[in-house]
């Protein structure tokens, strides 16, 4: 039975792959003198009133992308159903297929850290765009050229302009239409290629980039056009005039601009707010990209469709509060918050989790990596904020009492997800090199949680040494450590698996440190043995306990959730909205109107698409919420509104004065060292571990700065390929998110 799940797996994955194919081959064959006459004959047998779009859009770009999603979710649940994929390890070290195309090819680049596969993904796009737009291109021009010219025409070279900007535009749609399915935070898409959410977004970046670099470009062969014909005013009139309402590409034009400067590293690392409220305007970019030309929207309808379903299933599930379970402050002003969830809530520890907090803001959201493991059974979810913006240091300032809002904070929030790698590739090497920077810590407190827990429950094959390597500023910032206690889980775990902390406290500023160390600024101490001391091993201050007799804990109807629920919610709003359009077709749209026909069918596109995803995806999603609520009140969990919880629900305990005896603390149970007052030297880092781990496949994962992630990749790529294949083998894998 395995064996034919297996098979099954297999088969559907290719038939997934063969439906991008035939995406991917329409964009091949339409610059092709048979390729045209080919989707001609297409659209004369496809095409009818009731669809709307051409046949061969239909066919070759709608209908590949949705069949695909909905086979994923087939092969999401067979994958629940068969054997673990993991890794046959080897005596001496290998590059498969899977790893090679994972290989860091450009450690230091202006797009960041570059595997093969990321390289695969930009030339696949480039070839398909330049294909498309240079082989059209040349083909219209040339036929332009051997036309005679008509007294009184246009000049054929401004004519030229013409067929050069329709063939921009088009050309854009190929990223245009992809860049929607790495933002569906639940996409199954995603999910089936083991591309989890936070990675994909970089390629989001890069087809947004393409896709608004064609469109300013096909703006200004446009206004090139005009100006040599003497039309500029057909740039500011809203008549489609011929077949395109221009203003409204141009208005859509300023709003993606602007989107895609704010989006930049360095307004977005530094205004995050402005970035976010501004991106919300793709609502408005899109609206008006369908009124500029109504038919370029059929290449993107599904891609669109699916990504607004997400959103809406989103919505659902954040509209249940959630309460807080339990707060603590640390020592070094970082706050663990933890929150109820159901029994059979499944999350993996590299998952992402999106919060937001009413007492602190209405309207922000925040992702965080999951630091907790449910194979504790324990029916919790656990994150970790450090205050390093304003909406994070007002969640420290409430927690401490340093900030008294104007009515009793409510301990409520709002989540979404959780979303991530759902792999768990870590435990497919015998040996595991962890590279942290600051808060990029907590999934590597998630992922040794989940390791010690599989321990527990006796599993084989797991790693067997793992090297934590964690870069912080001030000695107080390892505090962080303390929400872990692997003694709790395996008393025993040093007998067990080999854990090894390479503490670095990179701040160089004597004040920075305790009074005990000011004799040693920099160099290197013993963990264990100065593991007693508060700023290797820190209790929290105080931590906030929620005492209500119900606790609302967080929402199974997740975007990544049940694939049932989620499959049947996508196919009832894709049918829906082919039924209303078809019938908007029939009833309202009549294609020989003139000149403002753009803004008619647009309309009733967009009204069809919503109306399809609140109403027909909605009644599923109303079953499945009411499904969840009967199986939380047979558990016996709080399916009531949240009322709301004051300080009477709260207790709150201090654990240990700011001022605390350095010696007070519980000893650290890690083994490892600390480096004062340093920064790794990874080069030597890597030699060291080369000769520790001669003959192994060694997984390097990194979370953290975009410097430490090109760093560590260099050193994986030149340790590996310039030391023989009798040397140790290093897979670097970034695990850490940006938006």
């Amino acid at each position: 039975m395995e064996g034919a799940a297996v098979a099954l797996k297999r088969f559907l994955e290719a038939l997934i792959a063969a439906c991008f194919a035939v995406w991917a081959v329409y964009w091949i064959l339409v610059p092709l003198g048979y390729g045209k006459r080919y989707m001609a004959g297409v659209d004369t047998d496809m095409t009818s009133k009731f669809m709307g779009a051409p046949g061969s859009v239909f066919i070759f770009q709608a209908a590949p992308i949705l069949l695909a999603a909905i086979l994923s979710f087939v092969v999401i649940e067979l994958r629940k159903r068969t054997p673990s994929d993991r890794i046959l390890r080897r005596e001496g070290p290998s590059l498969k297929l899977k790893h090679a195309m994972h290989a860091v090819v450009f450690a230091r680049s202006p797009l960041g850290v570059l595997t093969v596969i990321d390289i695969s993904f930009l030339a696949f796009i480039f070839s398909l765009v330049l294909w498309s737009f240079a082989k059209s291109s040349y083909v219209e021009v040339r036929d332009v050229n051997r036309s005679p010219h008509i007294t009184g025409a246009p000049a054929n070279w401004t004519i030229d302009f013409v067929e050069i900007s329709v063939n921009l535009a088009r050309s854009a749609l190929i990223p245009f239409a992809l860049l929607w399915i790495p933002v569906t935070r639940g996409s199954p898409l995603l999910r089936v290629i083991r591309l989890p959410w936070e990675h994909a977004v970089r390629y989001h970046i890069w087809l947004a980039q393409i896709a608004l670099s064609l469109f300013a470009a096909h703006a200004a062969t446009f206004i090139v056009f005009f100006a040599a014909n003497h039309q500029v005013k057909h740039v500011f009139t809203w008549r489609t005039s011929p077949g395109a309402a221009v203003i409204c590409g141009f208005c859509a034009l300023i709003i993606g601009l602007v989107m895609w400067l704010t989006a930049l590293p360095i307004v977005r690392r530094k205004q995050f707010d402005l970035f976010y409220n501004i991106h919300q305007f793709y609502v408005a970019f899109f609206i008006l990209f369908a009124c500029h030309v109504v038919s370029a929207v059929y290449y993107v309808a599904i891609p669109v469709l699916l990504y607004f379903i997400d959103r809406f299933i989103r919505l659902v599930q954040s509209r249940k509060n959630v309460e807080i379970l339990k707060a603590r402050l640390l020592p070094s002003g970082a706050v663990e918050l933890k929150f109820l969830t159901p029994p059979n809530f499944v999350y993996h520890p590299l998952s992402v989790v999106f919060v937001l907090l009413p007492s602190v803001s209405r309207l922000q959201w925040h992702p965080f990596s999951v630091t907790s493991s449910r194979l504790d059974k324990k029916s919790e979810l656990s994150i970790c904020i450090k205050p390093i913006g304003g909406w994070t240091r007002g969640i420290t300032d409430i927690f401490s009492g340093r900030k008294v809002h104007r009515c009793p904070f409510s301990f409520k929030a709002s989540l979404e997800g959780p979303y991530g790698d759902e792999a768990d590739f870590y435990l497919n090497y015998k040996t595991l090199v962890l590279i942290a920077g600051g808060i990029g810590i907590t999934p590597f407190l998630a992922i040794l949680r989940d390791i010690l827990y599989r321990y527990k429950m006796n599993q084989e094959g797991l790693p067997e040494v793992i090297n934590l390597f964690y870069c912080a500023r001030k000695p107080i910032d390892l505090a962080i450590l303390n929400t872990l206690d692997p003694r709790d889980i395996l008393p025993d775990f040093q007998s067990i698996v080999k854990i090894r902390i390479h503490a670095y406290c990179t701040s160089t500023t004597i004040a920075d440190y305790p009074a005990s160390l000011e004799n040693k600024p920099s160099g290197t101490v013993d963990l264990e043995t100065y593991g007693g001391w508060s700023f290797v091993y820190a209790k929290p201050t105080f931590e906030i306990q929620t005492q209500a007799p119900d606790i609302q804990g967080v929402s199974l109807l997740s975007a990544a959730g049940s694939s049932v629920w989620v499959a049947t919610t996508i196919v009832a709003a894709i049918l829906g909205f082919m039924v209303l359009w078809g019938l908007a077709n029939v009833i309202f749209i009549h294609h020989n109107e003139a000149h403002y026909k753009n803004y008619k069918e647009s309309v009733l596109f967009l009204a069809s698409a919503i109306l399809a995803v609140v109403v027909c995806g909605g009644c599923v999603i109303l079953l499945w919420s009411i499904t969840l609520s009967r199986a939380d009140a047979s558990q016996g969990m709080c399916t009531s509104g949240c009322k709301g919880l004051k300080s009477t629900h709260v207790r709150r305990s201090n654990l240990q004065s700011p001022n605390h005896d350095l010696e007070s603390a519980h000893r650290s149970p890690w083994r490892g060292d600390l480096h004062l007052g340093l920064r790794p030297n990874w080069n030597e880092v890597f030699d060291q571990l080369t000769k520790h781990y001669d003959g192994q496949e060694v997984g390097v994962l990194v979370s953290g700065p975009d410097n430490l992630k090109s760093d560590v990749a260099q050193e994986c790529g030149h340790h590996t390929a310039c030391r023989g294949a009798v040397n140790a083998v290093f897979h670097f894998h970034s695990v850490s998110f940006e938006l």
